[in-house]
């Protein structure tokens, strides 16, 4: 059993105690919530003319995270939860905290800065005493967990529209909890004000009505019904459409009121009021409320946490090979951003593999491509995903040639990444990027993922290719990167042998092979992710005995063998 805070560390609710007693601090102790484990202090404060009263509440795990002060009876526009009615004294990260800090020290020295802040709309006399970031309203309301309702922080609004119809779009089957995003937002006439892209509209297809108001300050309610009954005072709420429930019905009313979107800069806040009505035979209806939350999910909002990567968006990346580098790799892009992914592989996906594949076994079975597809549908969808299961360099006869296939992953790419790990394979599209003056990309890890490798050549660029890598690392010029010597093992049920290594050794090879792409591809943007200038990386994560070694990354440039043809020949 842990011990309470104050039997862990002895004298130190004296400590706080005895400080209020010399700062002339009044205060009783909630001895009922003492007795349960719980230290709330009430306290009378002076301040000039008056006597504010604050309490002070202690986490369970003080003083390792610190105490919150409460203002009950004060209502500050800044630095204050208006329905908590807790005081923000200092920053949220815990780095903020110092644990010598005492309840009265904060008191003397934070509570009148905050007082003055909180009063003050200028920015220049705050400018000193505040942290310069956001007080979004939109914080503080006590939401429905799960409910949810994305929208694009990009629109921009009439701003003479008050009032209209909203078009929610969701997936599946409605639900009580509403999970969704906003699709269209009309004016009262049934005008089109804003509308999301394809992107969206095409993942939330199935589509409900409701109503949305602009508000000059944000609703203040303690629950979804305060705020529905506050709201219907003054808006038509009442009007909001019903949507059908399998076991009731359900109205959603929109809510946008100016908050701050950056440090004392006004935007605009949202929430979702959700009214819903349930009816059993012989009984009477029984109505429920609750708030959803707005979450931010237009394109800009997600370009916004990685802004030197947008220029992935307009760019186009072939992967040929999905396995444990491949798939991954196509995954970190769609998280980048990228614009659209062409993906080739001949597999499935087999269930003892999910051990080191990025998916597990509720996708067992899907061909790897369509596997991936549809999780980066419905989780990226700003990136497009074009797919080709079938097997490069096969006799057998296939629904579509190689070279069809490869004219079509290939057309108009800015990027060929092979993560296929076989040589034949990697010869061939390397030298079809060369013809096409593509950028190659190719990563590959060693058995028992001691180690691995990831190779750029760009035309025009890098002076050797990948036959002179292969006669570069003949001679040793280029270090060969450690592997496990003994023989691979077959699963029950594999048709191949294959090698063994850890999903999290194999991310080193997979996040290295994707900074080089990324650095590849947004390099030449003045404000893009810098560039790298080598070639090709040597990675080793074990030593010749298989002692595991901390990452180890050697890089080297790849220049032109003597011996090699290929380049003889250009």
């Amino acid at each position: 059993m842990l011990k309470r805070w104050w039997e862990l560390w002895p004298g130190r609710l004296e400590y706080e105690l005895a400080a209020l007693d010399v700062a002339r601090i009044h205060y009783e102790r909630d001895e009922r919530a003492f007795a349960r484990g719980t230290l709330i202090l009430r306290l009378k404060v002076p301040h000039g003319s008056e006597v504010l009263n604050i309490e002070a509440r202690f986490p369970d795990v003080y003083p390792y995270t610190r105490f919150e002060l409460f203002a009950p009876d004060l209502n500050l526009p800044h630095h204050q939860n208006p329905f908590s009615k807790s005081l923000c004294l200092i920053g949220r990260a815990t780095r903020n905290w110092n644990v010598d800090d005492t309840v009265a020290r904060f008191i003397h020295s934070r509570l009148p800065l905050v007082l003055k802040a909180a009063a003050s709309d200028d920015r220049s006399t705050v400018a000193d005493i505040e942290e310069h970031q956001a007080e979004p309203f939109t914080d503080y309301y006590p939401y429905q967990p799960g409910a949810h309702v994305l929208i694009d922080s990009g629109w921009q609004l009439d701003e003479t529209v008050e009032e209209g119809e909203i078009v929610i779009g969701v997936r599946g089957p409605l639900q009580k909890l509403v999970r969704g995003a906003v699709v269209e937002m009309r004016d009262n006439t049934g005008k089109t004000l804003v509308q999301a892209g394809d992107a969206i509209r095409g993942l939330f297809t199935n589509v409900i009505s409701g109503i949305w108001f602009r508000c000059k300050t944000p609703p203040i309610g303690q629950s979804g019904k305060d705020i529905y009954s506050a709201l219907s005072k003054g808006y038509t709420v009442k009007s909001a459409p019903w949507q059908q429930l399998p076991e009731g019905r359900m109205q959603v009313v929109g809510v946008m009121f100016p908050e701050e979107s950056g440090w004392r800069q006004s935007g605009h806040g949202w929430i979702f009021v959700v009214r819903l009505q349930f009816s059993a035979k012989g009984f009477r209806s029984r109505e429920v409320f609750y708030l959803a939350r707005s979450g931010r999910g237009g394109k800009s909002d997600l370009e916004l946490r990685v802004p030197e990567l947008k220029p992935l968006s307009k760019k186009r990346i072939a992967i040929v090979g999905l396995g444990c580098v491949g798939a991954p790799s196509a995954l970190e892009f769609a998280k980048a951003g990228i614009g659209d992914l062409r993906l080739l592989d001949h597999d499935h996906l087999e269930p003892g593999t999910v051990s080191r594949w990025p998916l597990g076994l509720a996708a067992a079975g899907m061909p790897k491509t369509e596997a991936l597809k549809l999780f980066i549908r419905e989780h990226y969808p700003y990136t497009n995903v074009e797919i080709w299961t079938h097997m490069i360099g096969s006799a057998a006869e296939q629904k579509e040639s190689d070279l069809n296939v490869l004219n079509a992953l290939l057309q108009d790419i800015d990027l060929l990444y092979d993560a296929t790990a076989e040589v034949g394979i990697q010869h061939l599209l390397s030298d079809l990027a060369r013809s096409k003056h593509i950028t190659y990309v190719s990563a590959s890890t060693t058995p028992g993922a001691w180690g691995g490798w990831v190779t750029r050549i760009r035309p025009g660029k890098t002076k050797g290719c990948w036959v002179c890598l292969q006669h570069l690392w003949e001679e040793r010029a280029i270090p060969l990167p450690p592997e496990d010597s003994k023989e691979l093992v077959q699963p029950a049920g594999c048709a191949a042998p294959t090698f063994t290594g850890a999903s999290f050794d194999i991310m080193e090879v997979v996040l290295t092979g994707v900074r080089l792409s990324v650095a590849t591809l947004c390099s030449e943007a003045s404000d893009g992710y810098p560039g790298i200038d080598w070639d090709v990386g040597i990675l080793s994560l074990r030593d010749l005995a298989g002692k595991v070694i901390p990452p180890r990354w050697e890089t080297f440039d790849l220049e032109r063998h003597g011996s090699c043809e290929a380049c003889k020949n250009q």
